[in-house]
């Protein structure tokens, strides 16, 4: 059962190393594959690739598309025995070594895979360090989370671009027609047509590189595409987040559940220290009627003294 890994990209040639290091490093009992599509970047990432991954499919368009639009030009290259896909955004970086191991293995028909993706600031060379970036990086994933505006694809926070770090069957890839000059922005809306259940795992994680404000490119073909996405500028309003908790109905849950453990927690935090606070004046209390009987015992006994 092959695997390939799909990834487009235009001008990122600075965050490229890190991404394909954590790509070379993948341990996986499968087969795979990568196939990149550079949409004529101003300088062309090839050397890059190849000092990289040597054997990555690599086609450079000979015009600009706009990025959004050249992921499905993979589909030209990738082999024919290739059964599962991994789309990833050519800036973010597999957080672990079993990253397309735990993907390929959680994929289904009909029920694409979701990893964990946060906006993290790491070093450019983080590649030359790989494994202690990591850790540090995993260490402070806690307190990265709780910034919602650092979250991509996650538990809390429902987009409509989900395969910053993806899997999918390929001919449910085919099925939404990606292979049809298909843009990212529309990839959830076709898999609502077509009832997919999507899946997010928190446990597969990926580290979007951080690179300043985050742009959402109008969508070139907004008066001719019949899908309404994040892409979508011309209302000024997206009510497609509305629509997409529908298609995750898990990940709602998930934040429901979570929201809820998140109340009894803060709930029982203010009822420990209320019984703690009562505990000490109970302990003050005591301590002062301890003295007390102390003072009067002793008077008592000073009072005898004098008798006899």
């Amino acid at each position: 059962m092959k695997t390939a890994v799909f990834l487009a990209t235009h001008n990122k040639n600075k965050y490229l190393p890190n991404t394909l290091y954590a790509i070379s490093r993948q341990k996986t009992s499968e087969p795979f594959e990568v196939c990149i599509i550079d949409d004529h970047s101003d300088k062309d990432p090839e050397p890059i690739i190849r000092n990289f991954l040597p054997e990555a499919k690599y086609v450079r368009l000979p015009k600009t598309i706009g990025f959004m639009f050249s992921h499905c030009y993979n589909m030209d290259i990738v082999s024919s025995e290739v059964e599962n896909v991994i789309i990833m955004s050519s800036d973010v970086i597999m957080a672990s070594e079993d990253t397309i191991k735990n993907l390929v293995s959680a994929v289904k028909y009909e029920a694409p895979v979701f990893g964990e993706v946060l906006n993290m600031k790491v070093p450019a060379k983080l590649h030359e360090n790989y494994d202690a970036e990591i850790i540090l990086a995993l260490n402070k994933w806690g307190k990265v989370f709780s910034l919602k505006e650092n979250i991509h694809t996650g538990r809390h926070r429902l987009s409509s671009w989900l395969f910053f770090l993806g899997a999918i069957k390929k001919d449910d890839l085919c099925t939404i027609e990606f292979n049809y000059n298909c843009c990212d922005g529309v990839l959830a809306p076709r898999m609502m047509d077509f009832k997919f259940k999507p899946e997010i795992h928190p446990r597969i994680r990926g580290i979007h590189q951080f690179h300043g404000k985050q742009v959402i490119y109008p969508c070139v073909i907004e008066e001719t595409c019949k899908y309404y996405c994040a892409r979508t500028v011309k209302r000024g309003v997206r009510p497609f987040y509305i629509d997409l908790a529908k298609l995750v109905d898990c990940e709602i849950n998930t934040v429901v559940q979570h929201n809820k453990k998140k109340q009894e927690k803060r709930t029982n935090k203010s009822q420990a220290k209320k019984l703690f606070m009562l505990s000490v004046s109970d302990l003050e209390e005591q301590k002062r009627n301890k003295q007390g009987r102390r003072k009067i015992i002793k008077r008592k006994s000073i009072k005898r003294k004098q008798l006899w």
